[in-house]
């Protein structure tokens, strides 16, 4: 049984009301994506009901013509807030006064213009009078009204296909999310199939759209589904090693990969889930809450196993830059910090070993040197320089190696250093007789180092000059593009040696220890810097260090 023209009309006019009850809450969020094209469905479902309800009870021409021109531009408006929220939802577009006013300049302006103005052209509408049934109005639509009728399939067409793509593509959270908005448009179809094919006399789409903008207002706030948009859906990937964890503004995971969800004592249900609850070791919890988007070293103990990670903690923002949460990617270094902590162990032992082996032949040395000066002048001049020379360079050796013991290590402890103070110290306390330094360094010149081996490798590079080269010799420092150089005036080196002067070992001195180059190296490298051998301007060997 048809209900009543009036009881008909008080229904239109309650589905009309309802989105109104809305609007308070799509205005508290606002900010949120999705708000700006829910208030045009909201607009768009209430005019649309409320011309129903003014077809329904029109009896005459003038509120018959009005009625359905209202019924017009709710559908115009609905259709157009519906694709709206679907490209905001992912991510194509940020509503603004221009994009909103060029979708309705499409959607509804051009459709409005030809219906209000049908009386003169007659191409909206061919024949409009009012019926003696529930209809009320009896319409023969003309060619304007076709076309409006696709644009609007259209602007359904595309929302629906939006939602369906990330229904297929996303998961999770997601997933669910997208397919509420996508149920949404059930309603839709199956109450419009109803109200053709059975009760034709009722349009029965009014309320099928106010049951739509009530599914589509949960699906976007009463779920807080759209605390993150798309965008971390694109770097979220579930199958990578590295876990990965988002969290929306409040610091809550709304996903997570596998890899992630083996770490957390949680358990696989962790949706929802405070990080604090979802990681609970402080350091962690400590790098997402306050860090600034970068890494961080974090340790995390799963089932009594410690294992390391440096988290890269990256701001989630939305079309307008407002941030909506953030993307944790956890980078396991386990192995490596494992590998650290053995090489400083083996640095330790090696520089303990270093030093007791040179207290035992310092001792001897030592003595053996107090000894040859209270016979020197008893011994022939050639014997006593050959013991003298010998004695020297074994004490070399002793230095040197202890030096190569430390070189090799990372330098973690530096300052800035005043280039041409530490390269007048190098040079006062090397074996330069015979040389002569030129500084070209400018009276500013500084760079972060340890002061102490960087003085090592002045004084190595000095007296490497001076070791291989006929005096008087001239020793140039001064600064390049990305660094600083050493270079001397003497024979040089030639090109088939210079990739192997910094071997251990390597000399071309029958006094040489081959470690004074490698030391260099070593500490260069300790550093994080380059060093290169080349030809110097007066054909010297010229080392560049590279800082940069």
């Amino acid at each position: 049984m048809v209900p009543s023209r009036l009881l008909l009309t008080g229904l239109y006019v309650v589905a009309g009301l309802l989105p109104v009850v809305l609007f308070p809450r799509v205005l508290g969020n606002r900010d949120k994506p999705g708000a700006v094209g829910l208030v045009l469905l909201l607009l768009g479902a209430s005019v649309w009901s409320l011309g129903t309800a003014v077809v329904t009870m029109a009896t005459t021409m003038p509120p018959a013509f009005v009625g359905e021109n209202l019924t017009s531009l709710g559908a115009g408006i609905l259709a157009t807030g519906w694709v709206l929220v679907a490209a905001e939802y992912a991510g194509f577009l940020v509503p603004s006064r221009r994009t909103v006013g060029a979708l309705l300049g499409v959607g509804v302006l051009p459709q409005q213009v030809a219906a209000w103005t049908n009386p003169i052209h007659h191409r909206y509408y061919r024949s409009l009078s009012p019926s003696a049934s529930l209809t009320s109005v009896s319409a023969d639509v003309g060619p304007a009204f076709w076309v409006f009728i696709v644009v609007g399939y259209t602007f359904f067409a595309v929302g629906f296909l939006v939602f369906l793509s990330e229904v297929l593509t996303s998961r999770s959270v997601r997933r669910q999310q997208s397919f509420a908005l996508l149920l949404s448009t059930i309603p839709t179809i199956l109450v419009g199939s109803i109200s053709v094919f059975l009760v034709p006399e009722v349009s029965l789409s009014p309320f099928s759209f106010v049951g739509m903008v009530f599914i589509v207002t949960w699906a976007l706030f009463r779920s807080d589904f759209l605390d993150i948009v798309p965008i971390a859906r694109q770097e979220l990937v579930e199958n990578i090693r590295d876990p990965v964890v988002t969290l929306d503004e409040g610091g809550q995971v709304i996903d997570s990969n596998a890899a992630a969800r083996e770490l957390s004592p949680v358990g696989p249900d962790v949706t929802g889930v405070p990080a604090a609850e979802f990681f609970p070791d402080r350091t962690w919890q400590r790098a997402v809450r306050e860090s600034s988007p970068g890494e961080t070293d974090v340790a995390v103990t799963r089932d009594g196993q410690d294992r390391h990670f440096v988290a890269d903690v990256s701001r989630l923002t939305d079309a307008r830059g407002t941030e909506r949460g953030r993307l944790v990617v956890l980078r396991e270094v386990t192995r490596l910090k494992e590998r650290e902590q053995q090489l400083r162990r083996q640095n330790e032992r090696l520089d303990q070993f270093a030093s007791m082996i040179s207290h035992d032949l310092r001792n001897p040395l030592n003595a053996a040197q107090l000894r040859f000066s209270l016979v020197r002048d008893d011994a022939t001049e050639e014997h006593a320089a050959a013991v003298e020379r010998n004695l020297d360079r074994m004490e070399r050796m002793i230095d040197d190696m202890l030096t190569v013991a430390r070189a090799g290590t990372d330098v973690e402890d530096t300052e800035p250093v005043d280039l041409p103070t530490l390269v007048a110290e190098a040079w006062d306390t090397a074996e330069t007789d015979g040389a002569t330094l030129d500084s070209d360094l400018p009276a500013t010149a500084t760079v972060e180092a340890d002061p102490s081996r960087l003085r090592n490798v002045f004084e190595n590079l000095f007296r490497n000059a001076v070791d291989h080269n006929t005096a008087p010799v001239t020793v140039r420092v001064g600064t390049h593009r990305d660094g600083f150089y050493v270079e001397d005036d003497g024979s040089g080196i030639p090109d088939d040696e210079r990739e192997d002067v910094f071997d251990r070992g390597f000399t071309t001195s029958d006094d040489g220890t081959g470690l004074g180059l490698s030391i260099v190296s070593d500490i260069v490298e300790g550093h994080g810097w380059e060093i290169t051998v080349t030809e110097g301007e007066s054909g010297g060997a010229r080392f560049e260090i590279h800082t940069a």
